[in-house]
């Protein structure tokens, strides 16, 4: 119910060209927008706004906020009307799951709903449904560009994508740019541990967020421009987020980029600080620093319990063999990939986004997480992680 209800709010839309001087008030609710041609107000300054082209845009993400700047002499009023009821939902991917067709239509409603741009930084690409999804909406005038891992390059990034208008910038980095976000009309982020690929999406074990926030929204902006324009990656670009909390009707959400914020870290200080439980989902884990902490964690009386994916808790850097015997720990059994870089803790705090417990997340990488503190979005995420862990247990070899 909630998506439909989303998706129709969508739709609506606000298209503004001033020709007199006067001054202007606009209601917005989710979706709508406002467009300026011919703009000037170069000193206007908005979370998520559009300013290319001599053109302003900007697109409601439903909060309340009051907005006032002037244009070529004009007052204008952007008045953001308060009509979400929740502006985060939770997407779950699994081994052909049911539910994985509809959690991708709704990604591509939002996609092809843009009225202006659409940024895609990301490890892979190939799901045939995002890739028509984004050539469509540049086909139709939306602009599109896409950051991706050199070493994933493909067809659709070297021939299609740039034939359609698309451009592609692949990343200037030795390691891996391991980001993995959707950026449309600086109202809406899709983000988490899926790849945009045919099997991130239908086979292997993941999750997406989809965030409604115009501050979110800019800071993953701001780190596209970064990679995009500057082709600033991993370790050449060094100064932090300047991390602040984004309070949503949902939750307070912290968004972090490595390597330049330290975001082990703040793992770690989150697990010293559990009182009652951890459950961890997770692809790669090397990291013996935070495998130390839930140990702790375990030692103190916290209940920890993690699902790792089987195939990597078999590499001879894993910390698996250090932590089967400290606490619960449960090896998948997707026959394809677990994919999750997730933990929840106290029923009350989620870690989430790209970031494998490594060293190389922290380091070197290009990556991209959450932490959000919300005992309904840690409800999801412990509903997901309490049916996973009684199928990997209960069907035991």
């Amino acid at each position: 119910m909630l998506l439909k209800k989303r998706i129709f709010l969508i739709v609506f839309l606000v298209t503004v060209i001033f020709s007199f001087s006067s001054d202007y008030t606009f209601k917005m609710g989710l979706g709508d927008y406002f467009l300026i041609t011919g703009y000037n107000g170069s000193d206007n300054y908005i979370s998520g706004q559009y300013t290319e082209n001599d053109e302003f845009f900007i697109r409601s993400d439903g909060s309340f906020k009051d907005y006032d700047f002037l244009n070529s002499g004009d007052t204008i009023k952007l008045r953001f009307s308060d009509d979400i009821t929740e502006d985060s939902t939770v997407l779950f991917f699994d081994h052909y799951a049911e539910n994985n067709e509809m959690n991708l239509d709704y990604m591509l409603d939002i996609i092809n709903g843009a009225q202006k741009f659409v940024y895609v930084s990301c490890y892979d690409i190939d799901n045939k449904g995002i890739i028509n999804a984004l050539v469509n909406a540049s086909s139709r005038g939306i602009d599109v560009k896409v950051v991706v891992e050199a070493s994933n390059r493909n067809n659709y990034t070297d021939f299609k994508f740039p034939k359609s208008g698309i451009k592609v910038i692949y990343d200037m980095n030795s390691a891996l740019m391991h980001d993995k976000f959707i950026i449309v009309d600086g109202y809406c982020i899709m983000t988490g541990s899926t790849n945009f690929t045919e099997n991130g999406l239908k086979k292997n074990s993941n999750n997406t967020l989809i965030i409604f926030s115009n501050v979110i929204a800019q800071y993953y902006m701001d780190e596209f421009s970064e990679q995009f324009y500057d082709l600033n990656f991993g370790k050449k670009f060094t100064q932090n987020t300047g991390i602040s909390t984004v309070k949503l009707k949902t939750g307070d959400f912290d968004v972090y980029f490595t390597p330049e914020d330290d975001f082990r870290s703040e793992i770690v200080d989150l697990i010293d600080n559990a009182v009652s439980n951890i459950n961890v989902m997770i692809f790669t884990f090397t990291d013996q620093e935070i495998a130390d902490a839930l140990i702790r964690a375990e030692n103190r009386g916290v209940k920890v319990r993690t699902i790792m994916e089987t195939y990597q808790a078999s590499s001879q850097w894993s910390v698996y063999n250090s932590i089967k015997n400290e606490f619960d720990v449960v090896l998948d059994k997707n026959p394809d990939t677990f994919h999750y870089k997730t933990m929840i803790i106290d029923n009350e705090i989620i870690i989430t986004g790209s970031f494998n417990f490594t060293n190389a997340a922290q380091e070197k990488n290009d990556e991209n997480a959450l932490v959000i503190h919300s005992s309904k979005i840690a409800e999801s995420y412990n509903n997901e992680f309490e049916k996973l862990y009684k199928n990997y247990t209960e069907n035991k070899k």
